[in-house]
């Protein structure tokens, strides 16, 4: 542990919203190659358990990780 961190008390809570944007999807199979018809198609999504489109999972680790860096414990 660094000097004069202190790790966030139990039972302390954040959130954390985002909204992605198809271009946003689109950038992160640009450099992933996570091109996944789930991610693209509407059609092929329909037929999933999910029903409609879902964002790649490294978008959505993404979120996690800001979460964590910068509101609980936060930036540090």
């Amino acid at each position: 542990m660094s000097a004069g961190w202190d790790p966030p008390a139990i039972g302390s809570r954040a959130t954390w919203t985002r909204t992605f944007t198809e271009e946003e999807v689109e950038l992160y199979a640009r450099i992933t190659g996570d091109r996944n018809p789930l991610h693209f198609d509407p059609e092929y999504a329909g037929r999933t358990r999910v029903g409609r489109l879902v964002v790649q999972g490294g978008l959505t680790t993404g979120l996690f990780n800001a979460l964590v860096a910068m509101e609980l414990p936060g930036a540090g």
